[in-house]
């Protein structure tokens, strides 16, 4: 028989009884037994939202809210009860940290002795490396077994590359194109693009420089190449000093999603060149002649 729960609320229990009667074929001999009360809890129901999203780029951190029923349980006087306890979870692991995350808040622990620990209705988890984590939430009240609930989280990679520095003469190009590895170090996902802004170095101008340009929205995939030329009449060494913020997508359409990834340095120093035009001199028989070449 399928009963309707003992609670609804907090208050007093609503109880069921069982009547059995037991005869046979001898008149008036029927036995009547009343058996209970018994009352039907209510089972938890587990689970919980994420925010911003379960999809995340490296290093971003998602806030997870407890939004289970805790049921109802019915104690010692027959009085409907709410309490419950609950567990959160990362890779079915109720640590603080592990590998690739941390989490702000109380895990619980609904297994303990005595008693049983519950976690804070939300907690924080940072993730700091690419893959997927699975989180769950446990709860349970003391009548019935526990609910559980599971969230797969995607936490898409970020390109990580060093800052570099470059030496070239005047009229030469720069080249970077940095793949994993290469430099010592660097993390490159596929389709990773580029933006950059340029500024002048400690006692260079941006005018004594031609050829430079900033890249204000992401689509340059590599490599970051300009031709740098001194203006005419400088004979100095400049420095441009590129600051480069690189773009992961991964995905396509309206399943795309771009990471922004940590902003690096590339350092170019400009180096004068030398130049000595040709010279023709008219000198007597047995003469000698002096040049000091103008650079």
């Amino acid at each position: 028989h399928a009963y309707n729960p003992s609670c609804n609320g907090l208050g007093q229990a609503t109880p069921y009884t069982i009547d059995v009667s037991s005869l046979n074929s001898c008149i008036n001999d029927t036995t009547d037994n009343n058996q209970g009360p018994f009352f039907i809890s209510t089972a938890t129901e587990a689970s919980f939202t994420a925010s911003p999203s379960l999809t995340i780029c490296q290093n971003e951190s998602i806030t997870f809210n407890n939004t289970s029923s805790s049921g109802f349980s019915i104690n010692s006087s027959n009085f409907c009860s709410d309490n419950s306890v609950f567990q959160w979870q990362v890779n079915q692991s109720s640590s603080s940290s592990g590998t690739g995350y941390s989490v702000s808040g109380d895990m619980g622990d609904i297994y303990n002795d005595f008693p049983p620990i519950s976690g804070t209705n939300q907690i924080v988890v940072n993730f700091t490396n690419p893959g997927t984590y699975s989180v769950t939430l446990e709860i349970a009240n003391i009548d019935c077994g526990p609910d559980i609930e599971t969230k797969t989280v995607t936490v898409l990679p970020i390109a990580i590359i060093p800052d570099t520095s470059y030496s070239r003469c005047s009229g030469s190009s720069f080249s970077y194109n940095p793949t994993t590895g290469n430099p010592t170090g660097a993390v490159v996902p596929p389709n990773t693009t580029y933006t950059w802004t340029v500024a002048a170095g400690p006692n260079s101008l941006l005018n004594n420089v031609n050829g430079w340009s900033s890249q204000s929205s992401p689509g340059v995939s590599g490599p970051i190449s300009q031709v740098l030329t001194l203006a005419t009449g400088v004979s100095t060494q400049q420095q441009l000093i590129y600051t480069v913020t690189p773009y992961t997508t991964t995905g396509t359409g309206s399943n795309a999603h771009t990471c922004n990834g940590t902003p690096f340095i590339i350092t170019v120093n400009i180096l004068s060149g030398i130049y000595m035009p040709d010279v023709t001199m008219a000198i007597c028989n047995n003469s000698p002649f002096s040049l000091t070449p103008i650079t």
